[in-house]
Order: structure tokens, then sequence, then C-alpha cells
């Protein structure tokens, strides 16, 4: 994988970083974390809710840089920098259920050799994934919010511009075996 971008400038691209979207009962903080223990990989968590993760994790201008102009060589030379600065394998970068990638972000991130994975299930295995999560710490979300905040999402990465990112994390309702998710993220960033 070259280390120069399409602008000739160099990348942190030696270290693999992981870029997970995906509607919210997807278990996208859980892999991120997993992950990062498994691999050990850096797993910076954006979606901090009720809190801003952009700002606590003090990437807010390369996360505008990429998401409102497509300019995704900011985001992967500080998060490559961070990885490697703290003797990570690479990293993981998880979002907000919210945030779905047009066309353009996702090439802008391979270009950069970032790679894109969207955690994907039916509507309501993911819905009823965020509904036993919410129930179990207590935060008492309920299916109102997820429909408030995911809906529109889930049907946007039900489009087939999502196929070749996507990994299935459910397997008949239940969630398929983390190591295999982990496993299948991993071999798509080489």
């Amino acid at each position: 994988m070259s280390n120069v971008s399409r602008l000739g400038v160099m990348t942190n691209q030696e270290l693999p970083i992981i870029l997970i979207f995906g509607p919210s009962g997807t278990g996208k903080s859980s892999v991120g974390a997993r992950g990062a223990q498994m691999f050990k990989f850096l797993h910076l968590e954006t979606d901090r809710f009720p809190g801003d993760g952009f700002n606590l994790l003090a990437i807010r201008p390369e996360w505008e840089a990429f998401w409102l102009n497509c300019d995704a060589l900011p985001l992967a030379q500080v998060v490559g920098g961070r990885a490697r600065t703290s003797g990570h394998q690479g990293a993981i970068v998880t979002f907000p259920s919210r945030a779905v990638p047009s066309p353009a972000q996702l090439a802008a991130a391979t270009s950069v050799g970032m790679t894109p994975v969207v955690l994907h299930g039916k509507r309501s295995e993911c819905l009823n994934s965020f509904l036993a999560r919410e129930n179990s710490t207590g935060r008492g979300l309920g299916a109102d919010h997820w429909l408030l905040n995911n809906a529109a999402e889930h049907s946007a990465f039900d489009e087939s511009r999502f196929e070749p990112f996507r990994v299935r994390v459910f397997e008949d309702g239940a969630f398929r075996d983390p190591s295999e998710i982990l496993q299948e993220v991993r071999a798509r960033a080489g």
C-alpha cells in the first residue's frame, strides 16, 4: 500500500485505519473495543452520547475536513500518528449511527488507505439489540429514540452502495461470534 496520497503528501498508512459506521444496535463500540484488544489497535470512540466525541478526542477539524469537504487526509494523518505514537498496530474509529457517509466520503477514505466498514443487520435485529443494551445499562432509551435517530439511517445503509462495505453482525436474530466479525473487519484492512 502506498504511503503517498493523491496529493503527493505522506500519509500514516503503514498502519491500518478502520472506520466503523452503522445503525445503533450493531455493536460498533463493542467491535471497536474488542478489535483494539485483539489486534492491539487504538480505538477512538466518537459516539459519546449525549457528549461530542469529536471535540473530546480533539479531532473536530480533521473530522470536518473529511465530512464536509471529502478530504480524508487530515483524519488519516492524525489517527495514524496517534496510533503510531502510542505504539499501536493500527486504529479503529467508531462513529455515531447518524454518520452515513456519502459515496464521495467513502472514496476519499479509501483513497488515503483507510478502510470504511458498515456493521449491519435487519431493522428488527438492530432495534432489539439497541433495546437490550439500553435495558442492561439502565439508560433506558426506548424504541422511539432508535426510530427517530436510526430508521432513516438504517434505510440508507440498506442501499446497494454500501454492499461492498457491509459486515453482517447478526445470524438468526442473534449476534454472530464476535471473533468472526472482528476477523472479517480486520481482513478488509489488508
